[in-house]
């Protein structure tokens, strides 16, 4: 999905571009429909390996 929007995944490489990495996720995922199940079940996955 970089490459299509021409994106040069390593010029966003590094702690210190974070915020640019998160903008290219966020427009990434922006158009991404996760049916509730599946939602559900990530969380209540991530939240167990968290705690």
């Amino acid at each position: 999905m970089a490459a299509a929007s021409s994106t040069d995944l390593a010029a966003i490489k590094g702690y210190d571009n974070r915020a640019k990495r998160d903008e290219l996720v966020a427009a990434i995922l922006a158009d991404i429909q996760v049916p509730a199940d599946v939602l559900g079940k990530v969380s209540t996955s991530c939240g167990h390996s968290l705690s």
